[in-house]
């Protein structure tokens, strides 16, 4: 019930057994072919239910989804991917929970090879970086931007590159 888990479901090689995916959903393409279940904060209980699901993955933030889905009678599985640290994690955790853990452990190790990658060798003083994430698009100006803030998974890969971030709070 968020992209995150559906990329991570697709990167452990379990993508054929997905058969749901949020409307935010769209990577890898092969997610899109999935039937939509509603959104991150407004999932489709019916849809849910209606597919029958061995288990639905969620991410921290979606306690009270993973409360009514229990309710319903959903086996869940929540994970934490709030910073780099706890993504590494979900990997392992989801791939455990799926019966794939060898692949967890692998797309654990890949990914920490590809962020030891991002980290610069030399650096006098970090740049101070703006790292923007979503604006509304299709008015042609800026209305309104969102930016990664300290503390969050944005702020860690920032700091992983030899940035330190802009955002005050």
């Amino acid at each position: 019930l968020a992209p995150s888990v559906t990329e991570t479901l697709f990167a452990l090689g379990v993508g054929e057994r997905v058969v749901g995916v949020t409307r935010f959903c769209d990577v890898p393409a092969e997610a899109r072919s999935r039937r939509p279940v509603g959104g991150y904060l407004d999932p489709d209980y019916e849809t849910i239910v209606a597919l029958e699901p061995d288990l639905v993955v969620l991410i921290e933030p979606q306690r009270d989804v993973e409360r009514r889905l229990a309710g319903l009678g959903l086996a869940t599985l929540r994970v934490d991917q709030g910073d780099v640290a706890a993504i590494l994690g979900s990997f392992e955790q989801i791939a455990s929970r799926c019966g794939v853990a060898g692949r967890g452990r692998a797309l654990r190790a890949e990914t920490s090879a590809r962020l030891e990658a991002l980290r610069p060798r030399s650096l006098a003083e970090p740049p101070r970086v703006l790292l923007a994430v979503e604006r509304p698009a299709g008015s042609g100006r800026v209305t309104s931007v969102w930016a990664a803030a300290p503390g969050t998974f944005l702020d860690d890969l920032l700091r992983l590159a030899g940035g330190a971030n802009a955002v005050p709070g």
